[in-house]
């Protein structure tokens, strides 16, 4: 792995609490977005790897989902992963090794699409 010492980060997402209050705000509000990575790049003086981490997913079936909770994983996994990445591209630019990492949610929850990838299956193989 890449050594991270001295390289700044800036990542979306928190699964529950202040965290993923914060990624739902500044999925749906673009000078939210552009003040925290101003403020990011004043306080460090660089972007350097972009991770988008925030998602929202509902694996019910897609006749069941409502319209407002289909809005929202569009708004979170979409426009917000555009949002922050396109926001900072000119910060990335001056980077010397510039990276965006976009996770997402699993597409199916069970075990037999997931168990490959999961943490447990990590630690077993490592």
């Amino acid at each position: 792995m890449t050594d991270l010492a001295g390289r700044t980060m800036i990542m979306s997402g928190g699964s529950r609490g202040i965290g993923l209050a914060i990624a739902l705000r500044a999925a749906c509000d673009h000078d939210v977005v552009c003040d925290a990575v101003e403020r990011t790049f004043e306080r460090f003086g660089a972007v350097d790897i972009v991770v988008n981490n925030a998602s929202a997913i509902d694996v019910s079936p897609s006749t069941t989902i409502a319209m407002k909770r289909y809005d929202l994983m569009q708004d979170v996994n979409t426009r917000g992963t555009f949002l922050l990445s396109r926001t900072c591209v000119p910060y990335l630019h001056d980077a010397p090794n510039p990276h965006v990492l976009t996770l997402s949610p699993p597409l199916s929850l069970d075990p037999r699409c997931t168990a490959a990838t999961s943490p447990t299956r990590w630690r077993s193989s490592g």
